[in-house]
């Protein structure tokens, strides 16, 4: 073995989208940690502003369906646990 990693182990390229990622990783700092609910719009806008991110409309989809991404799986990853602690 060459040390390389295997095709399976490697993250897939996912290009510019990975800006948007690394933005919601940011962002995602701000949310509440009381309740698991969606990112305040304040703070999308906040970022957007200082980063000054141009087309808005576009950062807020974005940004709005990677917290509901975000969201499913903390709810399931939630449920799971649930679950486990139930059996």
């Amino acid at each position: 073995m060459s040390g390389s990693l295997n095709a399976k182990d490697r993250e897939p390229d996912i290009g510019p989208f990975m800006y948007y990622i690394d933005c919601f990783s940011e962002i995602n700092t701000c949310r509440s940690t009381v309740s698991l609910a969606p990112l305040p719009f304040t703070a999308i806008v906040e970022y957007a502003r200082v980063y000054n991110i141009e087309d808005l409309e576009d950062f807020l989809y974005y940004m709005r369906r990677l917290d509901s991404l975000y969201l499913a799986h903390e709810e399931k990853k939630n449920a799971a646990k649930h679950t486990n602690k139930n059996n």
